[in-house]
Formats: structure tokens, sequence, C-alpha cells
């Protein structure tokens, strides 16, 4: 169980890192990781990859581009509760 979910925790990260596609990838990601994260393991495991810094890197972008147009609301409620997940 642990492999499969060290597995998606990696792939989902990778999905932080290089977003397959534009407007879903970094979504998705958010989505599973807020479903994986209330796990202390999985926990121990995005920590690892160095994910907190990844998501955080997307929460300052789309914070930054909110003088562009609108900001995805959901998308930066899931961001923020993957991050307050983590404490």
């Amino acid at each position: 169980a642990h492999a499969a979910m060290h597995a998606l925790i990696d792939f989902l990260c990778g999905q932080l890192e290089r977003p397959s596609h534009d407007a879903l990838s970094v979504k998705t990601a958010c989505k599973g990781l807020a479903a994986l994260l209330p796990d202390p393991a999985a926990r121990a495991m995005f920590l690892q990859a160095n994910g907190t810094y990844k998501l955080a890197q997307h929460l300052k972008d789309y914070a930054t581009d909110a003088a562009d147009g609108p900001v995805d609301i959901q998308m930066l409620y899931e961001g923020g509760l993957c991050l307050w997940l983590m404490t």
C-alpha cells in the first residue's frame, strides 16, 4: 500500500513541477493531495519529495497572476488546505 501511495505522491509532485496540462494538472494534483495528506505517511512522502516548496510556488504564482485576470479561488483553497494539512 505504501508503494502505491509513494508512486501517487511522486506523480502528483511531478505534475506540480512539470504540469502535463496547463489548465488541469495543478488543480488535479491539489485535489489528490488534499485527499492523501491527512495520512501521516503521505505527509512524510510529500515532504521528502519537496512537495511543499513545489505547491507554494504555484500558490505564489496564482497570487501574482491575480492582477492579470480572474483567480481560481478553488485552486487557492485546495492548495492552502494542502499546506495546512502539512502542519
